[in-house]
């Protein structure tokens, strides 16, 4: 079964086609087993699912502080972005 995957609507849709390239899932809602959002977002899903936050540099040390399994750079390559998803999902 695929890894099903929330990706915050205002986000690049590059962040969304990069993880269903990679072989991920994408979903509107419901079950997911990890969330990529935007720093406002967050707040929403907090300790309800894992999470990478899309973020500037400025915002990296509040992401982490606010719950965030990961943070990465909206500059981030799309192969970087999928081996961090896997790696967040391996230590489960």
């Amino acid at each position: 079964m695929p890894v099903r995957i929330v990706v915050d609507a205002s986000l690049p849709r590059r962040v969304a086609a990069a993880l269903a390239a990679a072989g991920f899932e994408i979903v509107d809602g419901g079950a997911a087993d990890l969330a990529v959002v935007s720093l406002p977002e967050l707040a929403r899903l907090r300790g309800a699912v894992r999470t990478v936050v899309v973020a500037d540099a400025d915002d990296v040390v509040g992401a982490f502080d606010a719950g965030a399994d990961d943070v990465v750079s909206p500059k981030i390559d799309p192969a970087e972005l999928a081996a961090r998803v896997h790696a967040i999902l391996r230590r489960g």
